[in-house]
């Protein structure tokens, strides 16, 4: 507000200058070189007005998203009690980080649910069977568990925050190694779905009424 005035005053005076010089300057003339100041300065105080709203908006996505990200991680590591609401087994081929045709449907129906819930976060864990070095198996879960990652935050967009991703490596099979079908079961990932457990009154404490 006062850089405009000062503007308007600057034209102002700079009209009466002119009146000085000349003694033809009219009242109206100055009106106008007035109103011209004003007329393009306009512009610019809209612009102004837009990339502050902008900046307001992407603010407060940036400050949305950081809270997502920390009750991801809180989920994950147990920091915050949760609840299961969906839980996955992607299978994966021999030394093989690649997504079928038949597990992608099952992510879809993950990506649905994420979309549908806000306040869900997905725990992606990666496993290999006992086959070859450990350290390779351990590298080999993280890029499965990745492979999903990918593959559901395609769909999430900037909501992929809520992914919570880790690679356990050969350790928790779920079947034994000794046969090919045990091993089968054990190049997985798992993808669980969980939500922030209701809050529960303390010991003693009446519930409150609802109203």
């Amino acid at each position: 507000m006062q850089t405009r005035q000062a503007r308007v005053a600057a034209a102002a005076a700079a009209c009466a200058l002119v009146a000085l010089g000349t003694g033809c300057a009219t009242k109206g003339f100055v009106r106008n070189e007035i109103q011209s100041v004003e007329t393009r300065m306009e512009p610019t105080t809209a612009q102004a007005r837009d990339a502050q709203t902008l900046a307001q908006d992407a603010d407060g996505r940036a400050r949305r998203l950081e809270r997502e990200t920390q009750l991801a991680r809180d989920l994950a590591l147990g920091n915050i009690k949760r609840e299961e609401v969906r839980h996955i087994t992607v299978g994966f081929g021999f030394d093989s980080a690649q997504i079928g045709a038949e597990q992608q449907s099952q992510l879809d129906a993950v990506a649905a649910d994420l979309q549908s819930h806000p306040n869900y976060m997905a725990l992606v864990s990666g496993y290999t069977d006992a086959t070859g070095e450990e350290e390779y198996n351990f590298t080999l879960a993280q890029r499965r568990a990745a492979a999903v990652q990918r593959y559901l935050a395609a769909q999430l967009g900037p909501e992929f925050v809520r992914l919570a991703v880790i690679g356990f490596g050969e350790s928790m099979p779920v079947a034994g190694n000794e046969t090919s079908e045990g091993r089968a079961q054990n190049r997985r990932t798992e993808v669980v779905l969980v939500q922030p457990a209701p809050a529960t009154p303390a010991a003693g404490e009446a519930p409150t009424a609802s109203r």
